[in-house]
């Protein structure tokens, strides 16, 4: 039994971590996206 609870918190923890992750990539394309739409670099200078 105690290894059942084991496995499920191991299991848990890394769907969570997963989720995370994901998370952090789409929060960082989300700015990369805004950026190219504002035609700017992400630098901060304009394109020409």
């Amino acid at each position: 039994m105690y290894e059942i609870l084991v496995v499920s918190v191991i299991y848990w923890l890394a769907l969570l971590a997963i989720f995370v992750w994901l998370n952090r990539r789409l929060a960082a394309l989300k700015e990369r996206i805004a950026f190219l739409e504002a035609g700017t670099s992400e630098k901060g200078d304009a394109k020409r």
